[in-house]
């Protein structure tokens, strides 16, 4: 068995699933809500980390490279969760604030512009 070999694959795999929500967590922070990704997917995926480190468990020795890879999931779409549970009510706020703003700052101008 080419045990290195198995190791660099283990560790990388888990840096390019990392660097595969990198993007994600960019648009988290720039828009403060979580959009352009699928929550269910993101649920669905972070249950198969929970089941698939879970499975882990009961095998007769722990592979700590598949354990770091499923964990990476499960921290990472953990975080994009739980983002989307505190941020995305709070831009809808901020929007419905904004929109009514608008339009009472819009209705005084509106009201002059079509009296005669």
């Amino acid at each position: 068995m080419n045990r290195p070999a198995i190791v660099f694959f283990g560790v990388f795999s888990s840096v390019i699933i990392a660097c595969g929500l990198l993007p994600q967590y960019y648009e988290i922070i720039k828009r403060k809500e979580v959009i352009g990704i699928s929550i269910p997917f993101i649920v669905i995926d972070w249950l198969g980390a929970v089941l698939s480190f879970t499975a882990l468990l009961f095998r007769p020795e722990f592979d700590v490279e598949a354990g770091v890879a499923y964990a990476l999931v499960f921290v990472m779409d953990g975080i994009i969760l739980l983002a989307a549970m505190i941020l995305n009510p709070l831009a809808r706020r901020r929007r419905s604030r904004e929109a009514k703003n608008y339009a009472t700052t819009i209705s005084p101008v509106m009201t002059q512009m079509s009296s005669p």
